[in-house]
């Protein structure tokens, strides 16, 4: 019996038949490079369920200008950008906005606390209400379509991870609280399916009445990180790479002496790892079968983020070590480490190899060599998120003020 799952509501402990299998060191054979797939695109933070920043498209040759900027709303605080077909979606702290490719706001409102999900093939995005429900809206115009609630509604943090059919996978954990008569340490980690009904049904108000919980697994771990391999969930929480089915049946249980800080995928579904072991700070890259073929060990004392590790399509792993961009090959040796000129905003790598930063008021590109340059230079701006190439090959970035639309020059 493994007593890290229970599944709500009544906590019933949930038996994992899968036999805790060691991490082992194996170096494996050489990563053949990875190419974008159709439909692979920006639709949440990290461009995508495996969390790996990949953008899909090439970065044209040639110099950029600003095409148009759009003014943000007062106090926004941009975060990520998303972009699908016509549509662009900005993630700010407590608001989320929807524009057209030229900068027009079309729709604007609320948000909780969990990343914003583009949904094309159903054309819709979700995102989080205040009061714990979870609301789908038309990407054609922001218009409500429905909302749900998940188990035990606000209070959590929440990100629809993906939608399939009718059914929705969502990972939520608690926030803290510290009201007068009460404090609560956040310590409960759901990992949620939810069905929403074929066909949807919604009431007068908008609420489903044809959503019915599936199963979850849920967790007094914290934190217990989760990307997505396909539809398959990958969960790291401290000292087990936990590797689960669609239906959230766990067929693995890969253990180790490490706390996870940040994760993402690649597209064989090895696991990008950074971890805290044994007093150090380190990337680690284990495939499903539990082979570690990676073990790059961080400067001693150095501020590790929790930025998933940016992987690109050669499976170079780009990771931001406090002031310093580093890129790691896939045997675990260092190519090259630069020091960012002002703070971090978000990174992203395009199919061609280049790196796009945003670090104080530049738009940087590093290539495959570490050779690097100023795309363009946003003078008097904070730039707040990772830089988005848009699949009609221009450039996304939002300072804390503006959004920019970048186009090549003439």
């Amino acid at each position: 019996m493994n007593s890290i799952f229970f599944r709500l509501p009544d906590n019933s402990p949930i038996e994992i038949g899968a036999t805790p299998a060691p991490i082992r060191d194996e170096a494996g054979a050489p990563f053949a490079d990875a190419k974008p797939q159709p439909g692979d695109a920006c639709l949440r933070p990290y461009a995508n369920a495996r969390l790996n920043s990949r953008l899909a498209g090439s970065l044209p040759a040639g110099d950029w200008r600003v095409r148009w900027q759009s003014e943000l709303p007062p106090d926004f605080a941009p975060e990520f950008l998303m972009q699908s077909g016509s549509r662009i979606l900005a993630q700010g702290a407590e608001i989320w906005l929807l524009l057209d490719l030229e900068g027009k706001a079309i729709r604007q409102g609320g948000r909780a606390p969990g990343d914003l999900l583009l949904d094309p093939e159903n054309g819709l995005f979700y995102h989080v209400k205040h009061s714990g429900y979870v609301q789908a809206r038309r990407l054609a115009d922001g218009e409500e379509a429905f909302s749900f609630l998940p188990l035990y509604g606000e209070g959590y943090r929440r990100s629809a991870l993906a939608r399939r059919g009718s059914q929705m996978l969502l990972h939520s954990f608690e926030l803290p609280e510290t009201e007068p008569e009460r404090v609560r340490v956040p310590d409960l980690t759901i990992l949620e399916l939810k069905d929403l009904g074929d066909p949807i049904q919604r009431d007068e108000q908008g609420y489903l009445t044809s959503d019915a919980d599936r199963t979850n697994l849920s967790s007094r771990t914290i934190p217990m990180l989760v990307a997505l391999n396909g539809d398959a969930p990958v969960i790291a929480a401290p000292g087990h790479l936990f590797l689960a089915d669609r239906d959230l049946t766990i067929r693995a249980d890969l253990t180790g002496d490490f706390t996870p800080v940040a994760m993402s995928l690649d597209e064989a579904g090895r696991i990008y790892l950074i971890v805290r072991t044994q007093g150090r700070a380190a990337l680690w890259v284990v495939t499903q079968n539990g082979e570690r073929q990676t073990a790059f060990l961080l400067p001693e004392g150095a501020t590790v983020r929790e930025q998933p590790p940016i992987i690109g399509w050669d499976h170079t792993v780009y990771l931001v070590i406090g002031d310093t961009v580093a890129a790691v090959a896939p045997d675990g040796m260092k190519r090259w480490e630069h020091a960012l000129p002002g703070r971090f905003a978000g990174a992203s790598v395009t199919a061609d190899g280049q790196l796009l930063i945003g670090t104080g008021d530049d738009l940087l590109v590093l290539d495959g060599q570490g050779n690097r340059r100023v795309l363009h230079n946003f003078a008097g701006e904070h730039l707040a998120t990772p830089p988005l190439l848009t699949t009609t090959g221009e450039l996304l970035i939002a300072s804390h003020r503006r959004l920019f639309c970048l186009t090549r020059q003439p």
